[in-house]
Formats: structure tokens, C-alpha cells, sequence
């Protein structure tokens, strides 16, 4: 497989790669660690997969509905549901918008189920009722903390440690904001949907204090209640 841009992919696809005598046929699209990675790193496959993942378990979580609480059937979609859209969003998260409303309204679905509404009840007033972020909130919930843990070296995978670099480090002087992260200079889209670039910047953005939190237990709360609140200011009640 080769992974370049789609303007690329079409001047490149004639591409011919032999092992020994044979030609290597090429894939559009493969998993690999259970996320499907496609050509142009679109996401669309991996999206598609998760979809057929999460069907079946909604559709289960209807059936059962009517013989448990709001209470149970909200814990049955963190364990069973919530930990399926979650997966690998480190790597896929910062996918296209289509794919993340797509994403979105798989859990509009399951709190619907989950508190017997119908289509008419706003997102927003369910997501408070259940203590839910939305899925793009809950995927820069997931990155802050892992940027937190590299920054702090606090229980970070060992391939991460010195991953990003302070900017009072390199420019070898005490700036006014000590904890602020070097930002690569990617201009192209690509480069700035990139976890390197995206989480700096996502860190970079958050107040002073939240950066400055000495646990992550403390971080964890502060960043939840700032994206809950995010979620709220945001939110445009289409009903």
C-alpha cells in the first residue's frame, strides 16, 4: 500500500513493486492492530469499521432497555460501546468532519435508547442528563491526557518520552509561559491534522492553570468540566 495524498495516489497509481519475480498487489486499505488504515490516511474504512462494530451492540442495548435502568444501560455503553469509538482515536481521531458527525450521531443513538426519547430531544440536554461529552470532546479529552503524561513523563509509553519539547527549552531562555509547547511549522493540512502538531496546539490552547495541574487525577476533572462546558457553548439545538 501506498500512502500519499489523492493528487498523488492518481499520478502514482501504475506503480509496479516485485518481490523476487512477483509483483506485490497493492491494497487500498489494511488493519493493522485492529484500525483500518486507508491510502490518503482519509479514515473513511476505519469509521465504516467501527460502525459495524457498534450496530450490533445498539441493537442489543434496545432489546434490553425496557428491562433495565437508565442508570445500568449507561454503564452496559461504557463498557460494551464507548471503548469501541474510543480505540485508536490517539492515531484516527482527528479525522474529517463527515466522519466525526457520523461518529457523533452513533451515540446520539445510544442515549436516545438509553433514556427512551425520541429524535426531537435535544443532544445537549441528554449529554448533561448522562454526564457525556460529545465523541470530538471525548477524543480531546483522551489526547490532553496523553500529552500531560509526556509532558510530565508521568507513566508515558517509553517510544513517547521527550516526544515534544518545551519552547522555553529551545529557546534556551524563561519565557512568560514556561509549559508551552514548540509547534512544528506545518502549513499543508495534512501536517496540522497530525497528532504531533494537533495535541500541541490543543495543549498549548489550554488555560495556564489546567497545564500547570501537578496530577493528572486533578487535570482530568479540570479538562472535563472545561470540554463539558465547551460542549454547552457550542452546541446549536437543531430541534
Amino acid at each position: 500500500m501506498i500512502i500519499a495524498s489523492h493528487k498523488a495516489l492518481k499520478t502514482n497509481r501504475d506503480i509496479n513493486i516485485f518481490y523476487g519475480d512477483s509483483i506485490v498487489k497493492q491494497q487500498r486499505h489494511l488493519k493493522y492492530l485492529d484500525v483500518v488504515v486507508d491510502e490518503s490516511l482519509s479514515w473513511n474504512n476505519h469509521v465504516s469499521y467501527i460502525a459495524s462494530r457498534v450496530y450490533p451492540k445498539l441493537k442489543l442495548l434496545n432489546r434490553i432497555s425496557s428491562f433495565l435502568s437508565p442508570t445500568i444501560l449507561l454503564k452496559i455503553y461504557k463498557m460494551t460501546i464507548l471503548p469501541i469509538l474510543d480505540y485508536g482515536c490517539i492515531v484516527w481521531g482527528l479525522c474529517s468532519k463527515k466522519n466525526s458527525d457520523f461518529l457523533e450521531r452513533l451515540q446520539n443513538k445510544a442515549m436516545r435508547i438509553i433514556l427512551r426519547t425520541n429524535h426531537l430531544t435535544c443532544t445537549q440536554s441528554m449529554r448533561e442528563r448522562l454526564g457525556l461529552l460529545t465523541l470530538f470532546n471525548r477524543r480531546r479529552y483522551l489526547r490532553l491526557q496523553l500529552v500531560y503524561k509526556i509532558v510530565n513523563d508521568y507513566h508515558c509509553p517509553r517510544q513517547l518520552q521527550g516526544y515534544f519539547s518545551l519552547r522555553s527549552e529551545l529557546r534556551r531562555k524563561a519565557l512568560r509561559d514556561g509549559r508551552e509547547l514548540h509547534l512544528p511549522r506545518y502549513k499543508t493540512a495534512v501536517g496540522q491534522s497530525t497528532f504531533e502538531y494537533a495535541a500541541a496546539k490543543e495543549w498549548n490552547d489550554l488555560p495556564k492553570e489546567l497545564r500547570a495541574c501537578e496530577t493528572l487525577r486533578l487535570f482530568k476533572i479540570k479538562t472535563f468540566k472545561l470540554l463539558i462546558e465547551s460542549d454547552k457553548t457550542q452546541h446549536i439545538c437543531s430541534v
